[in-house]
């Protein structure tokens, strides 16, 4: 498995180039470096085969110019149930951060993938796709259940940049919270046989901000896609419905997100009881005070626990066979309250009077 199996670059180079109909399965690709100018494809450069169930990240480009595809190049191929993360580029007049081709016409396909945290970065502010861009030619691109969230251009297209006529296809994807100068989840026309997107809306996932993207119980995303020949299992591995729910992930089990019983921003003085809950039985919630984000090793909630200085309370809550819940958090500030003037004068004037 991806966790266990990885392939390193330790020189200034490309990890892997796959070719001639192979197969790279299972492992995690990083630690590519490439600064040489049109060096892209700089974790893979998928010539003619498949990528599946594969962790490709961390990968970057320094050239200056000219670069497509920091994570993965496509040629021609299938990239399946892969996370693609946390890649790099710099390059002006490039794109595609996460995956990307360059003036070809041959077929791709993209299903259940994960595509966050790519960066295109070119000064230039010329950048196109920061998570996944299709430059010229006209390949004939079919994206299914795949999220693409997170991922930031200093140009356009923060999570897709389409160049390539109406060739890419998108089933059952989510596009949305990517950053960008201009068009911040998806630049260009998308094929008109796409259907069953949720582009630019919130997906509520369970905790993007910690790259939890799994769709947290009250997603729009839930049960909206619709079937397709061959579609498989999630990116956990999870067969999808019939109609699946639109991204990478089916909806699964997931504990319920804890719930504070006094709300975030409340005041108090001079000490204050907080309580947690959590509407999944059998759950267990954890917290921490320090400003870190909980796990099994922090602090077991059992009983409202007392406050007696401002603080920001983080919480998430386990269950046994189910997925984690998101973290969540609320800040108590101790402040004493002053009454205002005009009620003090009331105060006074009730108090002389009953006298």
């Amino acid at each position: 498995g991806w966790e266990s199996t990885i392939i390193k670059q330790t020189a200034v180079d490309r990890v892997v180039t796959v070719k001639d109909g192979s197969v790279l399965e299972k492992v995690t690709v990083t630690g590519g470096r490439m600064t040489a100018n049109w060096g892209d494809g700089v974790g893979v450069r998928l010539e003619n085969g498949v990528i599946s169930w594969c962790c490709i990240s961390n990968n970057v480009s320094t050239a200056t110019h000219n670069i497509w595809g920091a994570g993965v190049r496509v040629v021609k191929g299938t990239i399946a149930h892969s996370i693609i993360a946390y890649n790099k580029l710099s390059a002006n007049a490039s794109g595609g951060a996460g995956i990307a081709t360059y003036n070809v016409s041959d077929n791709v396909v993209i299903d259940s993938c994960l595509i966050y945290g790519n960066i295109a970065a070119g000064v230039d502010n010329g950048s196109k796709g920061g998570g996944v861009s299709f430059q010229f030619g006209k390949p004939n691109v079919k994206i299914r259940n795949t999220t693409i969230s997170g991922n930031s251009v200093n140009g356009v297209g923060g999570g897709l940049y389409v160049g390539a006529g109406d060739k890419v296809e998108l089933l059952n994807c989510i596009v949305s919270r990517n950053q960008a100068q201009q068009s911040t989840d998806v630049e260009g026309v998308i094929a008109t046989g796409s259907s069953h997107n949720l582009i630019g809306q919130d997906p509520i996932f369970v905790d993007a901000e910690n790259n939890n993207y799994r769709l947290s119980k009250s997603s729009p995303a839930i049960g909206a896609g619709v079937a397709y020949e061959g579609i498989g299992v999630d990116l956990d591995g999870v067969a999808f419905s019939d109609p699946p729910s639109i991204g990478c992930y089916e909806v699964g089990d997931v504990v319920d997100n804890p719930q504070f019983a006094a709300v975030s921003g409340s005041n108090f003085f001079p000490t204050m009881n907080v309580s947690l809950t959590c509407a999944t039985e059998g759950a267990k919630i954890y917290y921490t005070t320090d400003g870190s984000n909980p796990t099994e090793s922090s602090e077991l909630y059992t009983a409202p626990f007392e406050i007696s200085s401002t603080v920001t309370v983080k919480a998430r809550a386990y269950a046994e066979g189910k997925a984690s819940s998101g973290v969540v958090s609320a800040t108590y500030t101790r402040k004493r309250t002053t009454p205002k003037l005009k009620e003090f004068r009331k105060f006074i004037e009730i108090t002389l009077s009953s006298n």
